[in-house]
């Protein structure tokens, strides 16, 4: 039989990043680690800065619960899913929508 031993800490708190009114459903950190995308039930996406936990922006037009969020391999734009049924895709450098598209079908 083997003794129990403390569990000791793997990780600890250095920042908590606060903004959203709703849930955070998803989270994607930039491929350099300076910024994370957020997407909350609040129907928005944050762009957060993680040296100091400023969130640059918040990209708004979802109509429902924001459930996830993508970051593209160069970093240059973030990909959003929503409960309303949209894709978007948002210029980060630009904060900008660049694309929405509906995903319902009529199969």
């Amino acid at each position: 039989m083997t003794t129990p031993t403390t569990a000791q800490p793997i990780a600890t708190l250095e920042r908590r990043l606060t903004g959203h009114t709703g849930w955070v459903q998803s989270v994607a950190v930039s491929p350099d680690g300076k910024w994370a995308a957020s997407g909350s039930r609040d129907n928005t996406v944050r762009i957060w800065a993680l040296e100091t936990g400023e969130c640059r922006a918040v990209l708004t037009g979802h109509t429902d619960d924001v459930n996830a969020v993508a970051i593209t391999p160069d970093g240059k734009r973030v990909l959003s899913a929503s409960d309303d049924n949209t894709v978007r895709v948002w210029d980060v450098d630009l904060v900008q929508l660049r694309l929405s598209s509906d995903t319902t079908s009529d199969r």
